[in-house]
Formats: structure tokens, C-alpha cells, sequence
């Protein structure tokens, strides 16, 4: 009886910390999507009068898309016809089909062949520091460095857009990525997962005074703070743009979310390629939180900063369909509960049971960022297929921490059945 005892009240403590845990990152989830919703203007000072863009696409295994892209931006580079921006865009193409690369090279564009895989270390690095040397060695010198994937479409106005940010004093300047499609379960959840990074840990960050978590493509930087950052990434990540967020909070950054800046990009259609995918982002979520802590609480001591320790939190928190999965579950018990004992069980946050507790903050975190109808319709389906999701992502984040993975860059494949541009989310 002694040891059931026992045993009870480990389980009790257990079941309390996570739940004290989850309901943090409920209250957390909701608070920066009410910050996303305030307005925030960035002073900036003016810096580059006449900036210097190189365009970069490092291609593994690129596919006919790639072709698209090429010449979406030198059409839109071509419309800008602005005096004071020289560009230059260049493409590092990794085990390609060599037809693909001889018609890459009939373009105005540098084109550099390489091969990582055969290095130890996560490849998708060594290809941004090769990309960076070469372009050291060009007699071009750039101010900006824009970061794109091979699947990137960027619209025809993109660097009209960009341009009024490129005389500034931003160091980061972050677009938003939009689908290309969104017709099935797995295209909307990767599309509403990007919406509520946008809303939470980019605005949502910037309100509370952190700076944005980047998107890993249709983000510029400024050419020296990335060339410096990208030459220390820990090479065991099984990711890049958290290990680059690590580098750069070393010290004082300025970052700026524009919206306005939209590159279109092919969503994951299957689940098994969203579960692959999600093995990368997980992995390297966790691997930078678990790895680089002490990095960032020094960071924010030395520089008496406060989005370091906000970035840390980020990267702490559980994966969000894991957490509503687990929420509504607890939920649902405690409905059962009420209905056979006419009272909820006795786990209470502020008179609330603990499932209904996170669940209210969720839902509303939802509707708090809901203001399209293509994201509510999203959403809709996001919830109705939530058990599967939730069960897929937690399957990836047990993936996404195992030391085998560390090191490794996971590529998914995406195929382009449609590049008719939908917009009807603007």
C-alpha cells in the first residue's frame, strides 16, 4: 500500500510539471499573439544609399523549377531598373543534372558546381561557406546577402519592395513565404504552421522586444554579419537557420519582418514528407535549445539584451500540434469526468481545469490570428486532422533528437505540379 502510495504521488508530481510546463507555453503561445497585433515602428537610420544585393541559391539536387525562379528574378531585378541597386545573383548547384546547369549557365548569373557530402558535418553549411568564399573573390562586394531555396518564386515586385529596407540599418530583414498551392490536409498545415510563425515568433517577438526568429530563405541579411555568422555553425545541427539565429545573437542584431515581401514556394503535399521534413526543423529546434542555452543566457547577460533568453524560450517550447493534441485529449477526460461526478477534477489553473485551461488559450491564440478566410478554412482542417498530425510530429520530434541525426541536413523533395501563382489569401 506504502509503495502504491509512493507510486501514486510520483505520477501526480510528473503530471503536474507537465502540465505547470505546457500551460507556460500556452500562456506564452497567447501572449505573443496578442503582441502580434500591436503596431511597431523600427527606427532606423539610413545606411546604404546604394546598396549591393547578391542573390544566393545554394541548389541540391535541383529540378526544372529552379529554372522558373531564375527567371522570375531577373525579370523582377529588370523592373526595378533602379540606378542605385547592382545585384548579382548566384547559384551553387550540389549533384545536379548537368543539362540543368549548362542551360543555368546560358543566364547573366554566376554559376558554381560543388559537391559536400563526402564531408563530415552538416553539408547544407559547408555550402554556404563555399558560396560565401566565392563571392569574396568576386569583384562585386556586396552590402546584402539575399538567401533563397531553389523552390523560391519570388513576385514580380520583389525588390521594388525590398529596395527602401536596403538603405537601412536593418541586419535582417525577413520576408513572408506563401504557398503556391494549398489543396490538400498536408499543404495547409505546413501553410498555417508558417502563418503562426509569422504571427508569433516574428511579430509577436519583435512586440515583446526580441527580434524575429528567421525562416532560413527569403531573408537578406547584411553581407558581413552573414559571412561572419555562417563561419562558426555548429556543425552538428541537423539544421541551419536556428544554428545561424545562435551565431548572431553573439551579439546586437536589428531585425525587420516585411510582409511585403513575398516568395511563393511549393508546400509539403504528403505527410511522409512533412514527417521528414519536420525531423530537420524538430532536431534542430531542440539540438540548439538543449546545446546552446548557456550561449544565449551569457548573450543577453553581456549585452543586457532580453531576446536571446526570449529565443531560448522559443526554441523550449513543444511543438504546437504535439501541444494542442495533448491539451484537447486532457480536455476531454475532464468532460468525461464531469459527466460521471458532476465536478472537474481537482488540477485547477486560476478555477480552471488544467485541459480546458490550455485549450481556451490555444483556441483563442487561433482566432487572435485568424484573419483571412483561407486561414480560418485552414485552421478548420488543421483541427480536424490534428490527432494524425500531432501523432506524425511527435514521431519527428523522437527522430529529430537522436544523436544520429545530428550532422546531417535532411532534404525533402517537393514536386511542382502547379506554379500558377494563388493568391486568394491576400
Amino acid at each position: 500500500m506504502i509503495l502504491l502510495d509512493f507510486l501514486g504521488q510520483i505520477v501526480f508530481t510528473v503530471l503536474s510539471v507537465i502540465g505547470f510546463i505546457l500551460t507556460f507555453f500556452s500562456i506564452l503561445l497567447l501572449v505573443l499573439s496578442l503582441s502580434s497585433r500591436i503596431e511597431l515602428k523600427r527606427r532606423m537610420t539610413l545606411l546604404y544609399p546604394n546598396p549591393r544585393l547578391v542573390i544566393l541559391i545554394a541548389a541540391y539536387k535541383p529540378n526544372s523549377f529552379l529554372l522558373t525562379v531564375l527567371h522570375r528574378l531577373m525579370e523582377a531585378r529588370a523592373l526595378l531598373r533602379h540606378p542605385n541597386l547592382q545585384s548579382e545573383i548566384v547559384v551553387l548547384f550540389q549533384d545536379t543534372a548537368p543539362e540543368l546547369v549548362a542551360k543555368a549557365k546560358a543566364l547573366p548569373i554566376t554559376v558554381l558546381e560543388a559537391s559536400f557530402q563526402h564531408l563530415s558535418g552538416n553539408p547544407y553549411h559547408h555550402a554556404l561557406r563555399y558560396a560565401v568564399s566565392q563571392i569574396d573573390e568576386m569583384d562585386f562586394h556586396p552590402s546584402h546577402l539575399l538567401l533563397l531555396d531553389k523552390d523560391n518564386l519570388p513576385e514580380i515586385n520583389y525588390f521594388e519592395k525590398l529596395l527602401p529596407h536596403l538603405h537601412t540599418s536593418a541586419d535582417l530583414i525577413q520576408g513572408k513565404r506563401l504557398p503556391l498551392n494549398v489543396s490538400n490536409a498536408s499543404e495547409q498545415f505546413d501553410f498555417i504552421s508558417e502563418h503562426l510563425n509569422d504571427r508569433m515568433f516574428r511579430l509577436g517577438l519583435l512586440r515583446l522586444g526580441g527580434e524575429l526568429e528567421i525562416s532560413g530563405s527569403g531573408v537578406t541579411f547584411r553581407y558581413e554579419r552573414f559571412r561572419e555568422a555562417i563561419q562558426t555553425l555548429d556543425s552538428r545541427s541537423p539544421g541551419m537557420d536556428k544554428s545561424l539565429m545562435i551565431e548572431l545573437y553573439k551579439k546586437r542584431f536589428v531585425s525587420i519582418f516585411a510582409p511585403e515581401l513575398v516568395v511563393y514556394e511549393e508546400k509539403s503535399a504528403e505527410p511522409t514528407i512533412l514527417e521528414k521534413q519536420r525531423i530537420r526543423w524538430l532536431g534542430a529546434q531542440y539540438f540548439n535549445a538543449f546545446c546552446h542555452a548557456l550561449d544565449l543566457i551569457l548573450s543577453s547577460l553581456r549585452e543586457k539584451w532580453i531576446a536571446p533568453l526570449l529565443y531560448l524560450i522559443v526554441l523550449l517550447r513543444p511543438p504546437r500540434s504535439v501541444h494542442a493534441l495533448i491539451a484537447w485529449a486532457v480536455t476531454g477526460v475532464e468532460i468525461i469526468y464531469f459527466f460521471i461526478y458532476s465536478t472537474f477534477p481537482n488540477h485547477l489553473i486560476l478555477g480552471v481545469p488544467f485541459g480546458i485551461f490550455n485549450s481556451l488559450c490555444l483556441i483563442v491564440s487561433a482566432l487572435l490570428i485568424s484573419e483571412s478566410p483561407l486561414v480560418r478554412k485552414s485552421m478548420l482542417q488543421m483541427a480536424l486532422h490534428l490527432p494524425d498530425f500531432g501523432l506524425r510530429i511527435f514521431r519527428s520530434t523522437l527522430q529529430g533528437l537522436k544523436r544520429e541525426n545530428q550532422g546531417k541536413f535532411i532534404h525533402t523533395v517537393h514536386h511542382f505540379h502547379d506554379t500558377t501563382l494563388r493568391t486568394e489569401h491576400q
